[in-house]
Parts: structure tokens; C-alpha cells; sequence
């Protein structure tokens, strides 16, 4: 988790610069040349965030539905490894992103003006290049895949999540019974306390995960959709797709930004957890605050 909040903060941080800076800047050709690097950046923080989302639903999916192998499958040195491994493929994937496009001025005849804009360097302006990497590949490797690996493995937990809670409720009521028969006593679960409250962490931070990877999906699959109307649109040149396609690219640009946004409200709104901690932070930050401003003598002059 810690690995995807910093992947999702790289993202936002790009995204800063990606999308309020040609308002802010004035010379449009110093704002189009900045684009060469902050767009690709982007898409590499996109990978990044993504294949992270799928990283966190494998180990959550495991630790909930195999807990006997979760050491040995995910250990300490195995997450590290398989964390930067991510971060090198996101990079690796997306290289070609930061040479294929280059800065370009024209002169408009008719305004008299000069236009500067980025197009596709001439090697990469081909279409075997568009078929296969940026769309093919892209569809595949940054969608189709982690999105069904996704959609599989939240059903697998809630289906765990539900089977937990009932057996829970069989082995409590199983204790109470046997008890009551043996003793001929009420059952007073004291020794189950410290189980139960594992237990009940476990299964909300199962919980904020399901709910983080269905809002993640929501939000990508908006640009999935764009990829594929694009892509008959290619083959299909009497398909008229511009104008919704400009509406819809804008929207997924925003879902985009919220999902990556919106993270600290779901831990907020439903990890009760992460509120404890959140609490307990920012009051002892505030006592031992308060604290060291009174220690300090002060010295009249």
C-alpha cells in the first residue's frame, strides 16, 4: 500500500504539470516543449499506478484465500523486488513515449501566424507503430490484463469476505453451544477478543481494497473505451467519432485525476483503522507541539 499511495502521488504530481500548465505559462512553444517530457512521464506513472493496483489485490487475494503460503509467496525481500521491478517495467514499457514525438512550427498563410504544436517523429509515424505499441499492447498490457485480473480476484475476496463472516459466526455459536452443554454456563468469548479484532482488521482493509480497485476500475475504463473507438476509427475512415471522442478524452482525463485523487477519502470514510491512526498522529503531533513551545524559556530583553 505504501508503494501504490507513492505511485499515485507521482502521478498527481505530473498530472500538476500536465494539465494546468499551459495556463499558466504564457509562451505556448516553452509550455509544448515541457510536454515532451511531462507526457510520458504521465503514462509512466499510469503503468506504474496500475500494475501497483494489481501487485496489492495479488497479495491482499492471497493473504485473505491462501494465508498459509502468504509468507512464503509475498515475503519482505520478495514485495521489495517485485516493487521495483514494476517501477523499471512501467519506465521500460513506455521509453518509446520520449522519443516519438517531437516539436514542429508551421506558418499559417491565412492568420499569419506560426503554429507550434508536437507531432510523431518521422521513424514512429508509421503504422505498424500505432497498431501494435499504442494500441494493441497498450490495450492489452495496461488494461485487458490487470482489469480482468482485477475484476477476478475483488469477486474471489468478497466471496472470502462473506465465507469469513459466516464461518465466524458458526465457530461463535459452536463455542456457545458447547460450552453451555459441558459447563452448563454462558459463553463469554474473553479468549477470542484479540482473534476477533485481528480478524475484524483484516477483513476491513480487505474491504477499503475492494472498494479502492472498483472506484480504479470505474475511472480507467473510460480510456480503455477511447483506445478502441480510436482504433476502428483508424481502419474505419468513414467513422465520424471526433467530437464525442473530444468530450469523452476530457472526461477520462478527470476520471483519471479523481481516481488518483480519491484514495484518502476511502481510507478515511471506511478504514476505521487508518482513522485510529490518522487520530492518534495528529493529537500526539499537536501535544508534543504545544509542548515544546512551552518548554522554551523566554527571555526578556
Amino acid at each position: 500500500l505504501q508503494a501504490l499511495a507513492l505511485a499515485v502521488a507521482f502521478y498527481l504530481t505530473i498530472a500538476l504539470f500536465r494539465y494546468p500548465l499551459k495556463y499558466l505559462i504564457v509562451k505556448h512553444r516553452i509550455c509544448v516543449e515541457m510536454q515532451l517530457y511531462i507526457f510520458p512521464l504521465l503514462k509512466t506513472a499510469q503503468a506504474i499506478t496500475i500494475d501497483m493496483m494489481v501487485l496489492v489485490t495479488i497479495d491482499r487475494y492471497i493473504y485473505v484465500c491462501i494465508p498459509i503460503r502468504a509468507q512464503q509467496v509475498f515475503s519482505w525481500r520478495g514485495r521489495r523486488i517485485l516493487v521495483v521491478s514494476t517501477v523499471v517495467f512501467g519506465f521500460i514499457y513506455n521509453l518509446p513515449r520520449y522519443f516519438h514525438v517531437c516539436v514542429w512550427s508551421f506558418y499559417n498563410s491565412c492568420t499569419k501566424h506560426s503554429i507550434t504544436q508536437m507531432v510523431y517523429a518521422p521513424q514512429f509515424n508509421n503504422t505498424l507503430y500505432f497498431d501494435i505499441y499504442q494500441y494493441a499492447l497498450y490495450i492489452t498490457v495496461l488494461y485487458a490484463v490487470p482489469l480482468s485480473l482485477l475484476l477476478i480476484l475483488n469477486a474471489k475476496l468478497i466471496r472470502a469476505i462473506k465465507y469469513s463472516r459466516q464461518r465466524h459466526r458458526e465457530i461463535v455459536q459452536a463455542r456457545k453451544y458447547n460450552n453451555y452443554y459441558h459447563t452448563g454456563k454462558s459463553y463469554h468469548p474473553c479468549n477470542l477478543v484479540h482473534r476477533q479484532t485481528s480478524q475484524h482488521h483484516e477483513t476491513n482493509a480487505t474491504l477499503v481494497l475492494i472498494i479502492i480497485v472498483l472506484v480504479f476500475i470505474i475511472c480507467e475504463t473510460p480510456e480503455l473505451v477511447i483506445k478502441i473507438i480510436t482504433l476502428i476509427g483508424r481502419h474505419m475512415p468513414d467513422a465520424h467519432f471526433n467530437t464525442e471522442l473530444w468530450h469523452l478524452t476530457t472526461v477520462s482525463e478527470l476520471l483519471l485525476v479523481i481516481n488518483s485523487s480519491v484514495n484518502f477519502f476511502i481510507y478515511c470514510a471506511f478504514g476505521r483503522r487508518f482513522r485510529h491512526v490518522m487520530k492518534y498522529t495528529f493529537t500526539h503531533w499537536n501535544t508534543s507541539t504545544q509542548l515544546t513551545h512551552e518548554s522554551v524559556p523566554l527571555h526578556r530583553h
